[in-house]
């Protein structure tokens, strides 16, 4: 009798359990710590990667300084003055100061910049473009 074993699709994503570099569409929540992302999976019933992306809306959505840009996430902490080249290692982007234009037309300007990765198209209906980079200030 020949058995076949039907792998699991994320229902976000459509990505097959276990595809991905790393496993990143892993739908199996005992594979992870215990964590938001974890708790995720388990709710919704979604992937590692659909968990990530999940937490990412639910804990800033209403951040004024989380950006998408080009379909890509950006954090900007609050600007750090008086940095020097010891504390700028642990800042994002190395503590280069970049400015941003929000779509409402007001500016952004930090030197500690995080960038989550590019935003997955099944996602972009919910987290559009909302900035633009200043290529005058970069």
């Amino acid at each position: 009798m020949n058995m076949e074993t039907k792998k699991k699709i994320c229902p976000k994503c459509g990505q097959e359990d276990g595809s991905g570099q790393n496993k990143i569409h892993d739908m199996n929540p005992e594979h992870f710590v215990k964590c938001d992302i974890r708790s995720i999976m388990e709710r919704d019933g979604v992937c590692y990667c659909c968990g990530f992306w999940i937490r990412m809306y639910e804990q800033h959505k209403n951040d004024p300084n989380w950006l998408i840009i080009d379909g890509a996430s950006y954090i900007a902490n609050p600007f750090v003055p008086n940095t020097n080249n010891m504390t700028r290692q642990f800042m994002g982007f190395r503590g280069r100061m970049m400015e941003a234009i929000k779509n409402s037309g007001e500016k952004v300007i930090s030197n500690d910049w995080w960038h989550q990765g590019e935003v997955p198209e099944c996602f972009r209906d919910i987290m559009p473009d909302n900035a633009k980079w200043n290529n005058n200030k970069q």
